[in-house]
């Protein structure tokens, strides 16, 4: 009998003023005034019988529950010659053979739904740990990688550096826009931008050397940044660092 009822849903047959169709479809029917009988049957089992009320029956929509409104308490009711013909045949088809469950049917139900509960919480747990297993190794990934261009970008700013004053880092001005390719080339990447990892890392690179006059390298390599024809990116990012580290960077004046 399961496989009777079991059909495509009913659509509702409500209609709007502006001859519009309601979208929803039928979700609970209630028959008021309809007499239930449970009657026993010669091997024992009980069964639930009923037949057409006496009065009238309350569709409910899916959409507007019982689409009551101004002027209307209640616009889904139906009499039993007035009943859509999906529903007749479906309330038809159950009138005198809805069976209810036993208590040991009832009972395993419960715990059906409660193993599935439990079985979801379990999922969503696994689910939550593995999400937050992944958010860390990609912060971890992102640490190395933004680690491994640093090192990169310090190496590079090492071989240009090492050995200079002041006075020729200044000098360096004409030089550095042709060492920018290269910093795109091995500090840059997902998630990085060469050129601006130029621009800051160099002035980090001599504030953190033990050289007496690293405040004045900096500086002077600020300058000669903002001298070179290097990108505006890489311009910007030396100026920032510098501003970080409260660096004199007003041009000289001989």
């Amino acid at each position: 009998m399961k496989e009777q009822t079991k059909m495509k849903t009913v659509p509702c047959p409500y209609v709007y003023k502006s001859g519009k169709r309601c979208t929803g479809t039928i979700t609970r029917v209630e028959a008021y005034k309809a007499d239930l009988v449970w009657d026993r049957d010669a091997d024992g089992s009980w069964n639930l019988l009923w037949d057409r009320p006496r009065s009238h029956y309350h569709l409910f929509c899916s959409e507007k529950w019982n689409h009551a409104g101004v002027g209307r308490s209640d616009a889904l009711k139906y009499y039993d010659s007035d009943l859509p013909e999906d529903l007749e045949r479906i309330i038809g088809a159950s009138r005198r053979c809805v069976v209810p469950p036993s208590k040991a049917e009832i009972e395993a139900r419960e715990e059906e739904r409660v193993r599935r509960r439990e079985e979801n919480r379990r999922r969503g747990r696994e689910a939550f740990k593995e999400r937050a297993r992944k958010v860390k190794e990609e912060k971890e990934m992102r640490e190395r990688d933004c680690f491994l261009m640093e090192e990169a970008a310090a190496k590079r700013w090492r071989v240009i550096l090492d050995g200079l004053g002041p006075d020729e880092i200044e000098n360096l001005h004409g030089d550095l826009s042709r060492h920018q390719h290269g910093f795109e080339q091995d500090c840059g990447g997902v998630g990085f931008d060469g050129k601006e990892l130029m621009g800051r890392s160099g002035i980090g690179y001599l504030m953190e050397t033990d050289r007496p006059d690293s405040r004045e390298s900096a500086g002077a390599l600020v300058r000669a940044i903002a001298a070179s024809t290097c990108s505006i990116e890489v311009k910007q990012a030396a100026k920032k660092a510098a501003e970080s580290f409260h660096l004199d960077i007003a041009m000289r004046t001989t």
